[in-house]
């Protein structure tokens, strides 16, 4: 759809002149000028309208000549597809509505929201129409335009359905007053709109016909292009689609011949108008110079109308060329039909390939031709011609290949005219496409060796050929294909990595791969009945008589498989048999684990937070995701410790693998082991017999989160730390050691350090899982997180529960903000969670509680950010030596590890000097530091 304004149909009348030679003057100045611009506009001429509005410039102009002048010039520049020039003020228009130009002003403000439409500003397009609304009258032209403009302005909204209703008002308007060529361009534009599925039951093809009877004989060439156009588009009729592309375009270069010639008539008789009017008006100058401008003015209308029949000629001289192609290609297609049968006696696609390339070269007379296969990394010439040929690869390659992705995402409709396009371009060589459901290539054709060039009957005729031979190459590779078909499938049997086994209805086996084999451990099986084989009576009594099966455990002697099978009948016989798939017990296991293992949900943008805590603690946790260090999450309860290790896990290399998460203090000591390192069938009392896996083996190359790790009983800390530092697990029950490739993330809500003091935490084990060490702080000590995490909190349940609410009123988040959130994150979501619960779901915002806040103001221990230091260590020494002062009985057993401790702490942690200090020997002091869960590393 153009996006240029459509001519008005409004010949304005020129103002009356006074004085003496009125009646003259009338035929000349900016009025008369102005008329002759927008005739000239009317019927299309271009050329005469611009010389025109050049004439009128030259004189002088009232406001309201400015106003027209623009409008004319702009219409222009819109048809043109050029810019506009700059619009007059808005005051002015405003102030020619005042003095009684209405409808000129409606007009320029109908031309100023085209100008602006076509700059892309449909708001503003659609502002200067509702100034151009209220100027126009009912029913007259202008509301027709205005109308019209605002269907064009909403088309490019994508208001489609609004945009019909404009268009079919300002037919209303055109039709009574006979204005016939505003008519049909609202005509063509609804045609448009009912091909995109708007305008209710009516299609396009019978508005065009309402379009082209409304235009009639006033229809000048831009309105037969676009009717051309547009009947080839949408139109039902089958001379609507034969018209070619070649075709068109002459026609269309014809009519605007035609219509150049008609524009230089008119401007060269305007000339002589202005040349006859100014000699006869202004006497006091010297009209002696009048002949020779007249002589000069028809001089230019000569040369017009000869260059333009010259053109005339030239395109009817194409299209007689265009029809004797028309009945050339017919007389290929013959000879094409009658070699193609030859070539499809051809018993090898070496043979067809050959055929085909002589018939290609031979159909448009080419001096090479290739037939190429398309490959991963380029090209196989399969056949050329002739054969003593060599083209150059930098010719043919890029032809091949443009083709090749011109025809795969272009869509069916346009990839021909794509094509063709390219064909252009290349000149005197050019290549299609050619594929079937096996076969991927080209046709390449040239005519490099005599400078020649291609047309489009040419394309046409080998895009033919590439048609059947597509289909040809298509049989002949599936013939091959099948010869091949069962050693191919024979390979692809033997190397499933299952075992698979075909056993008849009596038991036999009629074919097996390696992997069956081994998991049966029975040496060859085909041609041998299972029923024979005692070690393998469970598999046939599963299996025969035929039946289907998923996932039965079979227990054979040496080991268990997964069996499923499908019982298959052959067609056109009474012969029934299954076939069966056979997994590894242990393997089938791993793999139904790694799958229902539950995903990771959280990333770093689900983290909200401004404040400079949680901003260090994100940054920190986000350099930690491209790390491969054991990682610490410390922090109260409900300040998102899981979140940040579910954001690190999906954040980093790791996330395509299982993220398993346990916690530590939920399971017994008992249970936690066997979580933790799995443990072999029979191992202990109520296990299942076929044993578990462990969750450090469940979380392979991706993330073991232990959740609440101050919570684990010493003696699995000791079993813990062996794994973190060896990297191998070995089940309980079992003694196979298991590798460990998972990432360690940790998380805690207890003072590791203070635990490690009261011998309640491993100090090397807090070495080992604190390699990277993030603290999250409370909820009271970071406010100004509170109004976004609440506003998040908020749209988030809003939208689960289909709400309008999106915001916290001020008061409502004081009151937050003075609560001090013994829950932390938890508590607030959940307090909002209950509170959105509650309202009406048109409610647009959280004014107030409905419940108070929970008043428990207990907390948990409050954590430092910072790691224990030297000056924390001698501060805990010496509330411990304050509190052995205090009138206290202590155990000789505490007065002994608080001994060995300060000894050990004094000397910096050396064991040797510690152990000379206290006057025993190494192995005593380590002997000691064992019984009480300690364990240092050893002095070199």
């Amino acid at each position: 759809m153009t996006s240029s304004l459509p001519p008005s149909n409004v010949a304005r009348q020129p103002r009356q002149a006074t004085g003496p030679a009125s009646e003259d003057r009338a035929l000349t100045g900016a009025a008369a000028e102005l008329r002759r611009a927008r005739q000239a506009l009317e019927a299309d001429q271009d050329e005469r309208a611009e010389s025109a509005l050049r004439a009128a410039d030259a004189c002088q102009l009232d406001d309201g000549e400015r106003v027209e002048h623009w409008l004319l010039a702009a219409r222009l520049a819109l048809l043109r597809g050029a810019a506009a020039p700059p619009p007059p003020h808005a005051d002015l228009l405003h102030e020619l509505a005042r003095r009684g130009g209405s409808a000129l002003a409606s007009e320029a403000w109908t031309v100023l929201a085209a100008v602006r439409r076509a700059a892309g500003d449909t708001e503003g397009a659609l502002a200067a129409l509702s100034e151009a609304t209220p100027l126009a009258s009912a029913g007259s032209v202008e509301a027709g335009l205005v109308a019209l403009e605002r269907g064009a302005s909403l088309v490019a909204a994508d208001e489609l359905d609004l945009a019909f209703l404009a268009y079919r008002q300002a037919l209303d308007c055109f039709e009574p007053l006979g204005a016939r060529r505003l008519a049909a361009a609202a005509l063509l534009r609804m045609a448009e709109l009912a091909a995109r599925g708007s305008g209710g039951e009516t299609g396009p093809a019978e508005w065009l016909a309402r379009a082209q009877s409304a235009l009639g004989d006033a229809a000048t060439w831009r309105d037969r292009r676009s009717l051309r156009a547009a009947f080839r588009k949408h139109g039902r009729r089958l001379p609507d689609h034969v018209l070619s592309d070649a075709i068109a375009q002459r026609l269309d270069q014809l009519d605007r011949s035609s219509a150049l010639l008609e524009s230089a008539a008119f401007s060269c008789a305007d000339d002589v108008t202005r040349v006859r009017l100014e000699a006869g008006v202004d006497a006091s100058q010297d009209s002696a110079a009048s002949p020779d401008r007249l002589a000069a003015a028809m001089r230019r209308m000569l040369d017009h109308v000869v260059s333009l029949n010259v053109d005339t000629r030239r395109i009817a001289t194409e299209m007689s060329e265009l029809a004797a192609a028309v009945a050339a290609e017919r007389n290929q297609l013959r000879e094409m039909l009658l070699t193609l049968a030859d070539a499809s006696q051809a018993s090898s696609v070496a043979e067809l390939s050959s055929k085909a390339v002589e018939i290609a070269r031979g159909l448009v007379a080419a001096d090479c031709a290739l037939l190429l296969q398309a490959r991963q990394d380029g090209f196989d010439v399969l056949a050329l011609s002739p054969a003593h040929c060599q083209p150059t690869p930098d010719v043919w390659k890029p032809a091949v290949a443009a083709c090749l992705r011109a025809s795969a995402s272009a869509p069916p409709s346009t990839a021909g005219a794509a094509l063709r396009r390219q064909m252009t371009l290349l000149g005197p060589a050019f290549a299609v496409p050619l594929r079937s459901q096996a076969f991927e290539g080209a046709i390449y054709v040239d005519k490099l060796g005599r400078g020649g060039q291609f047309d489009e009957a040419a394309y046409q005729v080998v895009s033919l050929l590439a048609t059947y031979l597509g289909q040809s190459l298509g049989m002949l590779l599936a013939r091959d294909a099948e010869q091949h078909a069962m050693a191919e499938v024979s390979a692809a049997f033997r190397a499933i990595r299952d075992g698979v086994l075909s056993v008849d209805a009596d038991g036999l086996v009629r074919a097996t791969n390696a992997a069956a084999v081994r998991m049966l451990n029975q040496g060859e099986l085909v041609g041998r009945k299972l029923g024979d084989l005692p070690a393998l009576a469970p598999l046939f009594e599963l299996l025969v008589p035929p039946r289907s099966t998923d996932g039965a455990v079979v227990r054979l002697k040496h080991g268990r498989v997964v069996v499923t099978a499908r019982r298959v009948e052959i067609p056109g016989t009474s012969r029934t048999g299954v076939v069966a798939t056979l997994v590894e017990h242990e393997r089938a296991r791993r793999a139904a684990m790694h799958f229902v293992n539950v995903r990771p949900r959280f990333t770093f943008d689900d983290i909200v937070g401004v404040s400079r805590p949680m901003r260090e603690a994100v940054a920190l946790a986000r350099h930690a995701a491209t790390l491969d260090a054991n990682i610490l999450i410390t922090g109260e309860s409900g300040t998102g410790k899981e979140v940040f290790a579910q954001a690190i896990h999906t954040g980093g290399e790791r996330a395509q693998h299982p993220f398993v998460g346990l916690n530590c203090a939920a399971l017994p000591r008992d249970l936690l082991e066997s979580e933790l390192f799995g443990y072999e069938h029979g191992s202990f009392t109520g296990a299942r017999q076929e044993g578990a896996i462990g969750k450090f083996e469940l979380a392979g190359e991706g993330t073991l989160l232990l959740d609440e790790i101050g919570d684990m009983p010493l003696d699995m800390q000791a079993k813990l730390l062996r794994v973190v530092q060896e990297r191998v697990v070995v089940r309980i029950g079992g003694a196979a050691e298991r590798p460990v490739r998972a990432r360690l993330i940790a998380t805690t809500h207890r003072h590791l350090e203070d635990a490690v003091e009261r011998g309640a935490f491993r100090l090397d084990l807090l070495f080992r899982i604190r390699v990277l060490h993030i603290h999250l702080p409370p909820l009271r000590e970071r406010l100004e997180d509170i109004e976004p995490l609440a506003v998040h909190f908020v749209r988030q349940v809003a939208s689960v529960q289909g709400k309008a609410v999106d915001r916290i009123s001020p008061a409502l988040l004081d009151t937050f903000l003075q609560h001090d959130w013994p829950g932390n994150v938890r508590e607030l979501a959940n307090v909002i969670e209950r509170e959105v619960s509650m309202l009406d779901a048109s409610a647009p915002a959280l004014e107030e509680l409905h419940a108070p806040l929970s008043s428990r103001s207990a907390r948990e221990p409050v954590f430092s950010a910072e790691p224990p230091s030297v000056a924390r260590f001698h501060q805990g020494r010496a509330a411990a030596a304050a509190a052995i002062a205090a009138p206290v009985i202590v155990s000789m057993a505490e007065v002994e590890r608080k001994v060995y401790l300060d000894a050990l702490a004094a000397c910096s942690g050396h064991v040797g000097k510690a152990a000379s200090a206290l006057g025993v020997s190494r192995s005593t002091f380590y002997d000691k530091l064992k019984k009480w869960g300690l364990r240092v590393e050893e002095d070199k």
